[in-house]
């Protein structure tokens, strides 16, 4: 009886863990899941930022104002298009955000920015350079939207939206 008994509970169980399942995908809850794991060292060490582009990912180092770009195909494997020494960028960058209208490179200390563009050749392309205070001085986050580049400022609160044209 003992054995039926448990047996019976474990059916029930399973049966809320199903239910539970079908609640939840039924809901339209997402969920996660890893598709690969790239172990220790099999990127370099000290890229700063890391941005999607229409044409790869491209990484930077403000220390060394070097970079890369990659892409990852279809089977989760990352593949290095291009590398890009020290000093191939300027160093300093506090922020690089892929925009619609291209890759905004900005400095908070100063307010320095530029425009970039990378071709599928993983070719970066400097189209404009803006001087020190083109922007206001310390945006903490800057993330394109589809009404244009929002600049925030943890600090103070404040806020801007602007487009690269």
């Amino acid at each position: 009886m003992n054995r039926i008994s448990q047996s019976s509970r474990t059916v029930a169980a399973m049966a809320v863990t199903l239910l539970t399942i079908v609640a939840a995908q039924a809901s339209g809850a997402l969920t996660h899941k890893t598709i690969k794991t790239y172990p220790a060292d099999s990127f370099s060490h000290g890229w700063t930022h890391v941005t999607n582009t229409p044409n790869g990912i491209l990484y930077y180092n403000a220390k060394t104002g070097a970079g890369a770009v990659g892409r990852v195909d279809s089977t989760a494997k990352h593949v290095t298009v291009k590398v890009f020494p020290a000093d191939s960028f300027r160093r300093g960058w506090t922020h690089v955000v892929n925009t619609s209208n291209g890759i905004l490179w900005y400095n908070s200390a100063n307010g320095s920015g530029a425009i970039g563009s990378l071709d599928k050749a993983g070719t970066h392309t400097t189209v404009k350079v803006f001087a020190a205070d083109s922007f206001a001085r310390g945006w903490t986050s800057i993330e394109d939207t589809p009404n244009g580049i929002f600049f925030y400022n943890s600090y103070t609160g404040a806020g801007a939206l602007g487009r690269i044209q």
